[in-house]
């Protein structure tokens, strides 16, 4: 074993590297950061990278994923072998990619672990290896060079950002990309509280893009660090004939949902309290016995609540409703669609009277989650307008039901 620098020296990653492939024959080279998150290890024979293990680096199934190898064609080479290496020859042999284009993902995966490391230091311990077996090879010199340009690119503000970085997305704030854009996918990925380092495993991106995108979206706002602590304003409320803001918002089975690709569909779109408030769990009830009627008349139910998704497990974990269930924790979309707080509506008379109605399933998490906030439930057209808004003055305030059918049943008209 042998180790390049006796701490408290530590060397530049880019120079260690460098420096290991003079060495004859395979070795593993450990590079050791007084961040953990960022510690690496790399297969080298000689010249040569042939490995990488790097917390910003896909398996090698993600990366030949994003290349556009079938998902097929790869469960096929995983059965037919026993090693990477078979897997991988499988591929080739089978024509699912050339033995080229692995060499290029081979340098694409270099650069990705290396780039985040270009301007830290680390301690370096190079530990000899049997030869292994032959696997897609990338020449350490020339990707050294293209790692150091990439890297002078990164501003420093870009440079600041830490793996562990979490960012706070306003979903009522919607980037206005398609679906696959890499400005899109990053919003997606930060609004499912991925980490940076999280991402850059995960997306088709390089350090230097991902990074360049998370400032320009942080810029932009439709992103904000997560020690930020900013309540969302509250707007005012949206009348019949206005376009429904657009939103992105979590399910609670791990998906999301946008609200724009809902376009062509009638929407019923409802925000209730919170997941432990009995009069939306009982308004719930109501809705999924309609669920079956309504989506004869091609209209898609949205149910919105306020807090985690895991707090929404929790609480609706008994309901197996039928509809998209949708969890807002920066309760963002509630102000966006003009939802205030209303103390009169916790004391109207009436809202106390259906909470009695309701004791019997009443509980401590209940009365602790009690909130101000009001439900508000939206007709909304197949071109995206509101066609009709409904904001309680009390928790079970709800919108009359027989005048949704009504609706429901004349598609072109509004409400009588």
């Amino acid at each position: 074993m042998t180790t390049f620098a006796p701490p408290p020296t530590q060397l530049n990653p880019l120079h260690a590297v460098r420096h290991a492939t003079q060495q004859v024959g395979h070795h593993f080279l450990q590079l050791r950061f007084d961040h953990p998150a960022l510690n690496t290890t790399l297969s080298l024979n000689g010249p040569d990278v042939i490995g990488v293990r790097s917390p910003f680096v896909p398996h090698w199934n993600t990366t030949l994923t994003h290349h556009g190898v079938h998902p097929v064609a790869l469960i096929e080479a995983q059965e037919a072998s026993r090693s990477l290496t078979q897997a991988l020859d499988h591929l080739v042999a089978h024509h699912a990619i050339t033995r080229t284009q692995l060499q290029q993902l081979a340098e694409q995966r270099f650069i990705q672990a290396m780039l985040p490391l270009a301007w830290q230091h680390a301690k370096a311990t190079l530990i000899p290896s049997p030869t292994p077996t032959a696997t897609p090879h990338t020449r350490v010199l020339p990707a050294l060079y293209e790692i150091s340009q990439l890297a002078q690119a990164i501003t420093p503000a870009a440079r600041a950002l830490r793996p562990e970085h979490t960012f706070l997305t306003d979903p009522a704030h919607v980037v206005p990309t398609a679906d696959d854009h890499p400005h899109t996918l990053v919003y997606r990925a930060a609004l499912r509280g991925l980490s940076l380092q999280d991402m850059a495993a995960r997306l088709p991106l390089r350090w230097d893009q991902l990074t360049e995108i998370i400032m320009t979206l942080l810029q932009q706002q439709y992103l904000s660090f997560t020690d930020q602590d900013h309540p969302p304003v509250v707007q005012p409320q949206l009348q019949a004939g206005e376009t429904a803001p657009d939103f992105i918002l979590p399910d609670r089975h791990g998906g999301q949902l946008r609200l724009h690709n809902l376009r062509g569909q009638r929407v019923w779109l409802t925000f209730n309290r919170h997941s432990t408030c009995v009069l939306c769990q009982a308004r719930q009830t109501e809705l999924a016995a309609l669920a079956p009627l309504l989506a004869q008349q091609d209209i898609q139910l949205v149910s919105v609540w306020s807090g985690s998704v895991s707090a929404l497990q929790d609480g609706l974990r008994q309901a197996p409703l039928p509809y998209p269930v949708l969890a807002d924790p920066t309760e963002a979309t509630y102000a966006r669609y003009g939802l205030s707080q209303s103390i009169k509506g916790v004391l109207n008379l009436r809202h106390l009277s259906a909470l009695t109605q309701h004791v019997q399933h009443l509980k401590t998490t209940t009365l602790q989650d009690e909130r101000f906030r009001m439900p508000a439930e939206f007709l909304i057209s197949r071109t995206g307008e509101i066609e009709h808004a409904h904001y309680a003055q009390y928790g079970a305030d709800w919108f009359p039901t027989h005048q949704v059918l009504h609706w429901a049943r004349q598609p072109t008209e509004g409400l009588a």
